[in-house]
């Protein structure tokens, strides 16, 4: 096993006494050999070296060497002129000091040599001024006169010389357009014909006088020819109450469908008078075609008659291909007063063929003589679905205008 060699406090500091003793010694052998490869001189250099030339820098202000005829025009002729500096170039002999190497200084500086470039102190040298001035020791400066000039023949010399006119514009030959001249469409206004203020006289027919005495009027008829004999009345009320309305059934008795336009009426007084004129009626039906055999209510009013004592009714109707079904069976029927009104309820079953239109209740009240008070209907919703064992369940419901209701009827109309 190797062993490491320790080193005493007192070899460490003989070790640290060696070391700047030795870089010393080198850093004095490399100065010497430097003396002596490079061979360079120490205290002496060169008197002179190449002579250096010295040009003047221009002034701010430029100077002619003759004044300009513009300016001295407005001078008298007898004022001498101002002469003017010319510059002289001359070439200047300086001593240089040669400067030296790198080297060459540390070694100075080491040494300690007095007459070394790099221990002197530094020479400074003079900058060019605007106005030359000689140096030291130089000889003055040498100016010439200038030549005079005659004004007066320098002004006649101008004057004499033709100053270039520029070309003028080149005119421009404007073209005159030829005169357009309109002439307006001549308009043939249309002479109006005259017409005559005279009116032209028409000759009118003379009125009928009229008779002031009445002339009597022809026996009424009962039913205009328009309508159709096939219908009977019964259960005809008349009700005047500042109007005259009136309830009934009507019967077809024509054997064949009927699709009623309209039920009218002829009026009379208490004395069995005719009521003239065209009246303002409203008439009502549950349904517009009725089966042969078959009964409907209806419901006349007159608007512009207020006491009526009588009344022949008709019917206007033609013959329609339509087959409304009247074979229902209606069962459950009951009756009550709900809210004034006199109401009707029960189920109907339809035993025929299945409706597309329509089905209908109607519900016929009567008072003690017999005579319709009122009526009123319900219809299905759904009225296809009222087939087989399905029902429709009803309940009608009509106002008895205050009177006593003796009994009711039910009459069912569908398609």
């Amino acid at each position: 096993m190797k062993k490491h060699r320790s080193i005493s406090f007192v070899g460490f500091l003989t070790y640290l006494a060696i070391v700047p003793i030795v870089i010393f010694l080198l850093i004095t052998i490399g100065l010497a050999g430097s003396l002596v490869i490079f061979n360079l001189p120490t205290s002496s250099y060169p008197d002179s070296i190449t002579p250096v030339i010295r040009t003047h820098l221009p002034t701010l202000t430029p100077t002619p060497l003759v004044a300009p005829v513009a300016q001295m025009s407005d001078q008298p002729a007898d004022v001498a002129p101002i002469p003017m500096a010319r510059p002289i170039s001359k070439p200047i002999t300086r001593t240089a000091t040669p400067t030296p190497n790198l080297l060459g200084r540390l070694i100075a500086v080491v040494i300690g040599d007095p007459n070394s470039p790099a221990t002197m102190s530094p020479h400074i040298r003079r900058l060019p001024t605007l106005t030359p001035t000689p140096a030291d020791g130089m000889p003055p400066l040498v100016t010439s006169e200038p030549t005079p000039v005659n004004v007066g023949d320098a002004i006649a010399a101008a004057e004499a010389t033709p100053t270039p006119v520029p070309p003028g514009p080149t005119p421009v030959n404007w073209v005159t357009p030829d005169p357009v001249i309109i002439s307006p469409t001549p308009v043939n206004f249309i002479k109006p014909t005259p017409v005559s203020a005279k009116p032209t006289l028409i000759n009118l027919p003379s009125p009928t006088p009229v008779s002031a005495s009445p002339t009597p009027t022809s026996p009424p008829v009962a039913i205009p020819a328009a309508l159709s004999k096939d219908w009977s009345f019964a259960n005809v009320r008349i009700i005047n109450q500042g109007s005259v309305m009136v309830f009934g059934n009507m019967k077809n008795n024509s054997g064949a469908a009927q699709q009623i336009s309209y039920v009218t009426g002829t009026f009379y007084d208490d004395q069995g008078q005719v009521i003239p004129g065209q009246h303002d009626t409203y008439d009502y039906w549950p349904v517009e075609v009725v089966p042969p055999g078959g009964q409907v209510p209806f419901q006349l009013r007159v608007y512009d008659i207020q006491n009526a004592g009588k009344v022949d009714l008709g019917v206007a109707s033609q013959p329609s291909n339509q087959r409304p079904l009247q074979d229902f069976q209606i069962s459950g029927t009951a009756s009550a007063e709900v809210g004034g009104n006199y109401c009707v309820t029960g189920s109907l079953h339809n035993p025929g063929d299945q409706l597309q239109n329509y089905l209908m209740v109607v519900a016929v009240i009567f008072n003690d003589q017999d005579k319709i008070i009122n009526f009123d209907s319900d219809t299905s919703a759904y009225p296809a679905d009222v087939v087989g064992d399905e029902t429709f369940d009803f309940e009608v419901c009509v106002d008895p205008s205050g009177q006593d209701v003796v009994r009711y009827e039910l009459r069912a109309f569908g398609q």
